[in-house]
This record gives structure tokens, C-alpha cells and sequence, in this order.
């Protein structure tokens, strides 16, 4: 499975539509996730680290599946932050971390937020609401 990380909230919509126009043909999943701490090597988030996993695997089982990356920065950046780039982001409007979302070149479909992304049930039925 691809993985492709977006560091730069600035670069998220150029990303996507060169990711659209190149080459991939395969269903895209974004997932919105804490950055990792410099001490530990995992997200400063915990339920990012609890769902990370999970989220991988579910999307590992899709043939042709790309999963993109998108850490929202340290937690100074990103939390009580309500003009962080992805929380404005008119189609993104982020709430909350982790968050996956199901993106198709028509862009945002299905998505799960916080605990749901801990929920191998939920991820299930998130990446086939874009495979079926």
C-alpha cells in the first residue's frame, strides 16, 4: 500500500489533485493524524497512536488503496487552534484527530473522527463505501 505524507498544510490541495491526475486509479483514504514527537518517534496524540494501526490495516486490505498523511503539527499548533489550515479547509473542516476520510477526485466522502478511528468495524465500512 502507498503511503504519501503531506508535512505542509498549504501543500494538501495541489497533493491531491496531482495524486488525482497521475497515474493511481486505486481508492484514496486521507487521514488526519497528530505529529510525532521528536522524544518518542508516535503521535503526541493517543488516540492517533491507538488508531494508526488500525487504519493501516484496513487500508492495506484494499487492493490498490493509497493512504495519505496529513500531521497537523505539534500540539501547540494544532490544539485550541481554530484557524489551523485543515480546521478551515472548506472541505476538510477538521474537528478532530484522528480523522480518516474516503477522497475520490470528487473529493470528500465518508469519514470517521476520533474514537470511530479506533473501531476496525467502522474502518471496514468506511474503506467500502468507496470500493463497492
Amino acid at each position: 500500500m502507498p503511503i504519501k505524507r503531506i508535512t505542509d498544510p498549504t501543500d494538501f490541495d495541489a497533493t491531491l489533485a496531482a495524486h488525482f491526475e497521475g497515474e493511481s486509479t486505486g481508492p484514496t483514504y486521507v487521514v488526519f493524524i497528530g505529529s510525532d514527537d521528536p522524544g518518542t518517534g508516535e503521535s503526541w496524540c493517543s488516540d492517533c497512536v491507538i488508531a494508526d494501526p488500525l487504519i493501516r490495516q484496513g487500508v492495506r486490505a484494499v487492493p490498490g488503496a493509497v493512504l495519505i498523511e496529513c500531521p497537523v503539527g505539534d500540539r501547540a499548533v494544532y490544539k485550541n487552534n481554530p484557524d489551523h489550515p485543515y480546521r478551515v479547509h472548506p472541505q476538510i473542516a477538521l474537528t478532530a484527530i484522528p480523522t480518516l476520510i474516503a477522497w475520490t477526485a470528487d473529493g470528500p466522502g465518508a469519514r470517521l473522527v476520533e474514537e470511530e478511528c479506533a473501531s476496525e468495524e467502522a474502518i471496514a465500512e468506511l474503506v467500502a463505501s468507496i470500493t463497492a
